[in-house]
């Protein structure tokens, strides 16, 4: 069993085995808001790259979009979500950088830094931006979705905190 443990330990940390984080773990469990806004929001989600940190560590843009409506559905800061040309407000996030450490035994400590902009819909104007930074220790797998999940749930308590 440790020989095992050791091997798989090695080939992750080597980068042969990509861990992909998915929609549905990203997805906080609960919310603390301040306001609920009585706009729409579109989401989009920019930048992602294959190699933006650890590499074996991958959020694909399709995911990270599932995750952060269904976020902004169920905090329910925003009355709802719609399309970019239907919203009031456009809601960016992307993901700059994921760096992981290892720790005993055998705990993955990820860590996610992501940039947010919210902007008027029809001036572009930004209201607000920010880098968002959060960390998340377990597996790798949950690792990685509690990091980018704490994110999510950091990002929008802080959106639910503006005077729109």
């Amino acid at each position: 069993m440790r020989t095992l443990l050791l091997s798989s330990l090695a080939i992750l940390m080597s980068g042969c085995v990509t861990i992909a984080a998915t929609h549905q773990g990203m997805v906080p469990a609960t919310f603390e808001t301040t306001t609920k806004h009585p706009y729409s929001v579109s989401v989009v989600v920019a930048g992602i790259q294959e190699a933006i940190g650890a590499g074996e560590l991958q959020v694909s843009e399709e995911a990270l979009n599932q995750a952060l409506v269904e976020s902004v559905a169920k905090s329910q800061i925003f009355a709802r979500t719609a399309q970019k040309n239907d919203a009031d407000y456009v809601l960016t996030v992307f993901i700059m950088n994921i760096d992981r450490k290892i720790g005993p035994p055998f705990d993955f400590t990820v860590n996610v830094e992501s940039g947010w902009n919210l902007k008027r819909a029809d001036t572009g104007m930004a209201v607000w931006q920010e880098s968002v930074r959060s960390s998340h220790t377990a597996t790798i797998r949950e690792a990685l979705d509690g990091a980018v999940r704490n994110n999510i749930k950091q990002g929008l308590e802080k959106i639910s905190g503006l005077k729109l």
